[in-house]
């Protein structure tokens, strides 16, 4: 009788292991995708002498987000000013946003490990559907 209370109890521990095993694996899994996920699938907005605005959307915990990615492929840093409208299937959004300076070759990115201010935007509802993005920007080289 002992010996069955310990083996009962040796199979519920390993039960709790194997579950918890389980769940902080696909767990991990699913933090990868969606790490995967968000260095891929960029859509370019417009490209501004040389600084290209780039868009993603994606969920992030249970919202939908439209994350910015601004990547400067000039030579030399710069500055600005920007301003986003957003098409959506309940009327236009306006976001406006500002540039730190942004070395030459440098790039900023939102996701939802990493939101930076003005580049993560929350879509105002669960039904909006995204019909269109402009950006409008002015951008200023500095030493």
């Amino acid at each position: 009788m002992l010996i069955e209370k310990v083996i009962t109890r040796s199979k519920e521990k390993l039960s709790r292991f194997a579950f918890f095993f389980i769940l902080s694996f696909l767990f991990a899994n699913s933090a990868v995708r969606a790490d995967t996920k968000s260095a891929l699938d960029w859509t370019l907005i417009k490209d501004v002498d040389g600084v290209s605005f780039y868009y993603q959307v994606a969920s992030c915990n249970g919202h939908q987000v439209i994350f910015l990615r601004i990547l400067n492929g000039s030579s030399h840093r710069v500055t600005g000013q920007w301003q986003l409208e957003i098409e959506t299937s309940n009327g236009k959004l306006l976001f406006p946003g500002i540039l730190m300076p942004l070395e030459g070759g440098g790039e900023k990115v939102a996701s939802c490990s990493m939101p930076e201010p003005h580049m993560s935007i929350p879509m105002p509802g669960v039904d909006t559907v995204l019909s269109q993005l402009v950006i409008t920007a002015t951008l200023s080289p500095t030493e």
